[in-house]
């Protein structure tokens, strides 16, 4: 699991996840003392406990998950491996589904579940795009869960959010995110909402609350679609994220990567 919030008002749609790629603890001892890895899904189960140990932070990289596609007016995101992510954008890029976001939505089931048969054994992928669609005349966003067959969901115009995890209730700041909620559900400080709910996440998962495989951290990449086009910024970074990336180029310099 990774951070990703979305929302669709009636101006725009808006877009935010994390860019840290975890490797399983597990897989990178594995690798150093028997020159093998262990059973992907065994290394995570046993790395992300989820009963409030704090995780142990090893770092594939920090990727931008959000994949900017300006020719259909969308971004795409989701959960699972970049693998799958990465192939899907370039399938969007590559393939005539269309000229706006409402146009792929009509064909994309049926391509995401071709793209997972070609690529078994990925685990579980969720998709999202948001995006404005000139044909329609408005924001949009879309859904597509592995689980349920990458069916589409529409997500609601002005009606709440779409996102990942769940808020952690029992944080302090739980109150002023209920007070920025409907709010920013209709387009008022709706990007503050995303960076104060990113923040609230990455606590629950420094506290060791949330489930099994959930890694976030790194930064908050935060994209807006409206009728004028695409932004896409960094809105936030995590306190632990420069000391990351510093180690992390240190092994990739040292050759322990």
């Amino acid at each position: 699991m990774t951070l990703l919030i979305a929302t669709v008002t009636d101006q725009f749609a808006m877009l935010s996840q994390d860019s840290f790629a975890s490797r399983p603890p597990i897989m990178e001892l594995d690798r150093q003392f028997t020159g093998t890895t262990t059973d992907v899904k065994r290394g995570i189960e046993e790395t992300f406990v989820g009963d409030g140990t704090p995780p142990i932070d090893l770092p594939l990289g920090f990727p931008c998950k959000i994949d900017v596609l300006p020719q259909l007016g969308m971004v795409t995101g989701g959960t699972g491996g970049n693998a799958f992510r990465l192939s899907w954008t370039q399938m969007l890029s590559t393939m005539l589904l269309g000229d706006d976001i409402a146009d792929v939505n009509a064909s994309a089931q049926y391509w995401l579940q071709k793209l997972r048969d070609e690529m078994a054994g990925l685990g579980e992928s969720r998709v999202i795009h948001v995006g404005y669609s000139k044909r329609l005349g408005r924001p949009c966003g879309y859904t597509y869960d592995g689980a349920d067959g990458f069916n589409s969901v529409e997500m609601p115009m002005n009606g709440g959010h779409t996102m990942m995890p769940a808020p952690w209730t029992e944080h302090p700041d739980y109150k002023w995110l209920g007070a920025l909620w409907t709010p920013a559900a209709a387009g008022v400080r709706t990007e503050e909402f995303h960076t104060a709910l990113a923040i609230n996440q990455h606590a629950a998962y420094r506290a060791g609350k949330l489930r099994i495989g959930s890694g976030i951290g790194g930064q908050v990449h935060t994209a807006r679609v409206d009728r004028d086009g695409i932004q896409l910024r960094v809105a936030h970074e995590f306190p632990e994220y420069r000391h990351q990336w510093t180690e992390l180029r240190r092994e990739i310099s040292a050759g322990q990567m």
